[in-house]
């Protein structure tokens, strides 16, 4: 296992799975031999990225495959880009959110919702929303337990959901059983 600093104290680390390398990101503390066990106890604390330092589903995917996190990533494949969606339409479980913002040259928010529907404008997140900065994907543990079902939607305000019909978001979360 080799690892150096990108930036902000953030550990590039990577690692060998089944025989797979797997390039990850986070603060990872291990000691010992770099096996698959080592990696698997430190799997909250990573998150798949390619070579330029980006979080891409395929990665994470692999990554945890690799290291024995279960979980099914919903959507399995890209959506084409929206304003919001629904995730699940259950009580379900998101360990980790992959969001992609295309718009040039606007920041939106991710805003997550217990919910099987768009919220009205005015509601304000399960979670602090998240800044996505044009052209900026990011791979998220969100760690967040909802009982209705899972709603995400952009928002071009922070603290409370107010819908652009011209976002161009792309969001995948990581459910588990």
């Amino acid at each position: 296992m080799s690892s150096d600093v990108i930036e902000n104290g953030i550990t590039r680390v990577v690692g060998v799975a089944g025989g797979q390398a797997v390039p990850v990101s986070g603060t990872v503390t291990a000691t010992g031999a770099a096996t698959e066990a080592t990696l698997a106890a430190q799997s909250a604390k990573i998150t798949a990225c390619d070579t330029t330092g980006k979080a891409t589903a395929a990665l994470q995917t692999t990554a945890n495959a690799a290291l024995g996190a279960g979980g099914t990533w919903t959507p399995a494949t890209a959506a084409a880009a929206d304003d919001d969606a629904q995730i699940s339409a259950a009580a379900c479980y998101a360990a980790e959110v992959l969001a992609a913002n295309s718009h040039a040259t606007i920041t939106y928010y991710l805003m997550l919702f217990d919910a099987t529907s768009l919220p009205a404008n005015g509601t304000a997140p399960r979670i602090p929303a998240i800044p996505l900065a044009a052209g900026q994907s990011v791979s998220l543990p969100v760690r967040l337990t909802c009982a209705t079902g899972l709603y995400w939607a952009a928002s071009t305000t922070v603290s409370t959901l107010t819908v652009s019909a011209t976002t161009p978001f792309q969001v995948s979360a990581l459910l588990v059983a």
